[in-house]
């Protein structure tokens, strides 16, 4: 079965990190698959992947939504008699489907659905643009329950075409991690409880709402960000303005697992999630983990034993860390978040359709 995965880019992502660690999964059930990337910044999975043999196409533009990136996906799909095409985030979602009425063969087209909740959605234009894109679509699985929810309420009539197909994570690299030395990670460490998120620092995850807690939890505790993202610099700006000095920016880092291993507490502060791996993956790491209440983490945080704070709701979010840090840490039941059985169902799915 030869397999096509098209995402926008490689940078730090949930969509981004399943697609690449799923890869070496397909390979063991006997399918190799290629990717396409539609730009060529921010690719920091793009070694990881060519390392593990797959055939990477990369975009020359810069820009995800470079209209260009439409012949690019259409001279792809023509290298290779491709069974099945699966798409991921919204350029590739939108492209897609264009490239393939310039091509003779069609493949089966399945798309994953990762949020359950984004600003089209309450733009009518959008709505409408969205509507003529899903139909093109064969399959659309989403990646929690609440997602499914949320999609069919947004269009009814995709209804027949989605389904929940939960995503999974590589467990044993956040079991056997070994974890950092704060001392020399922060220039300031002094022993402080350690407040970690791991995220692409963007509207949707809301960091302001943690860098505000930062400062009702004082100097007891120090909260670290790991990712970059649009909203990085104005996040440090944020803080120096309101002279918070207990709060952390790493960038992009590599060892999340390690990361994790060392923190007191994991919160995710997102305004909207679909799934929310890093809770998770932090279950697995054994950290205490804090969440903002809202559709998409709520199953997940409760299937691990975190707890749920109002979103946006700065005091809120100070109790819970301040009560996570004194919660007995447990072994949470992860098995269903095993990555091998999100690829499973992944490939009997295309299997059951190409019949």
């Amino acid at each position: 079965m030869n397999i096509l995965h098209i995402i926008p880019t490689l940078g730090v992502g949930g969509a981004e990190k399943l697609l690449v660690d799923s890869l070496k999964y397909y390979r063991q059930s006997g399918v190799i698959c290629d990717v396409a990337v539609l730009s060529n910044h921010d690719n920091i999975f793009e070694e990881n992947i060519r390392q593990q043999g797959n055939a990477l196409f990369i975009s020359t533009e810069n820009s995800v939504y470079h209209l260009r990136n439409i012949l690019f996906i259409k001279k792809v799909i023509q290298n290779k008699q491709y069974d099945v095409i699966h798409c991921h985030l919204y350029a590739a979602q939108l492209f897609t489907p264009i490239a393939l009425k310039f091509c003779r063969h069609r493949p089966l087209l399945v798309t994953t659905e990762h949020s359950t909740s984004n600003r089209r959605r309450n733009i009518l234009p959008f709505k409408m643009l969205d509507r003529k894109m899903y139909n093109n679509y064969d399959k659309i699985i989403c990646i929690s329950n609440a997602v499914q929810l949320e999609l069919e309420k947004y269009i009814p009539t995709l209804s027949s075409k989605t389904l929940t197909i939960e995503n999974g994570i590589e467990i044993e690299p956040f079991v056997n991690a070994c974890p950092v030395d704060w001392e020399n990670e922060l220039e300031h460490y002094d022993g402080e409880k350690i407040v970690l998120m791991v995220a692409s620092l963007r509207h949707q995850k809301d960091p302001f709402t943690l860098i505000k807690a930062a400062k009702v939890l004082g100097t007891e505790y120090r909260v670290v960000f790991a990712g970059d993202g649009e909203l990085l610099h104005e996040a440090k700006r944020f803080a120096h303005s309101q002279n918070i000095s207990n709060v952390d920016f790493l960038g992009k880092r590599q060892d999340i697992p390690s990361l994790m291993k060392a923190a007191d507490v994991f919160v995710l502060s997102s305004k909207w999630e679909g799934f929310g791996l890093v809770v998770v993956e932090a279950a697995v790491a054994g950290v205490p983990i804090v969440t903002s209440n809202v559709s998409g983490l709520r199953d997940v945080v409760k299937s691990v034993g975190g707890q749920l704070f109002e979103p946006s709701n700065v005091y809120d979010l100070t109790k819970k860390i301040e009560t996570s840090i004194n919660t007995v840490k447990h072994n949470p039941n992860i098995s269903r978040y095993d990555i091998k059985d999100t690829v499973t169902k992944h490939l009997n799915l295309y299997k059951e359709c190409k019949k």
